[in-house]
This record gives structure tokens, sequence and C-alpha cells, in this order.
């Protein structure tokens, strides 16, 4: 059984909150938070008004996990991923690139939700 969207607003704000604590770099840390800032009252909002389907809701969970995960190092040093980066012999850690495409393909469940369009189309697919 999948979480409720108040379990995964609750969960998401522990994992947030924990990732807070000293963050790789603070200034940077506090620029990249200003989308959690300003978005997350946002999408309470938006989802009172458009009623976000549970698999939406996930997606932004996902979304916005992985963007704390990525503040509170900075995507570029990310240590997730500097295994595979030794493993596979790479220059850099490609955690900002693989993140970065998962932004748009979790935030699409979303957008079709919220676009007048794609809210039709919501009550066909969903």
């Amino acid at each position: 059984m999948m979480p409720s969207k108040h379990h995964l607003f609750f969960i998401y704000l522990a994992f947030w909150l924990a990732l807070a604590i000293a963050p790789s770099y603070r200034e940077d840390w506090l620029l990249e938070n200003l989308l959690v800032f300003i978005g997350v009252p946002l999408l309470i909002y938006l989802d009172r008004r458009f009623t976000f389907s549970h698999l939406a809701a996930l997606c932004l969970f996902i979304f916005l996990s992985l963007h704390a995960i990525g503040s509170h190092y900075t995507y570029s040093e990310t240590p997730l991923f500097t295994w595979l980066s030794s493993i596979c012999q790479l220059e850099r850690n490609h955690f900002d690139r693989i993140v970065h495409f998962l932004f748009g393909f979790l935030l699409f469940v979303w957008f079709l939700r919220v676009w007048p369009f794609g809210w039709q189309i919501n009550q066909v697919i969903w």
C-alpha cells in the first residue's frame, strides 16, 4: 500500500531537515532550496485546488528528495554516485546529469495534472 500524501509530506520534511544539518556549502544550499521554500507551499495550495493523484504525489516526493540530496552535497559532489564513477572509471560524478533527467520525467506526471489540457488526459490515463 502506498503512503498517503500527508505521510509523504512528513517523511520528506524529516528527510529535508536531516539534510539541512551541515550541508557541504551553506550558501549553495540556501540558493538551491529557494525552490523548496517557494515550491512546497505552492504545491500544497495546488494540491488543494487540483487534487494530485497518488502517483503525481509520489513523483513529487522523489523529485524533492533527490533535490534535497543534491543540494546537501551539491549535485556534482554527491557521494551517492562516487562509487559508480570509480567503477566505470569516469572523470566526474554524473549524479547531476542523471537526476536532472529524472527531474523532467518525474515532473511530467505532475505537470499533466496541473496543465489544463493535461487535466482532461489525466482523467483517462490515471
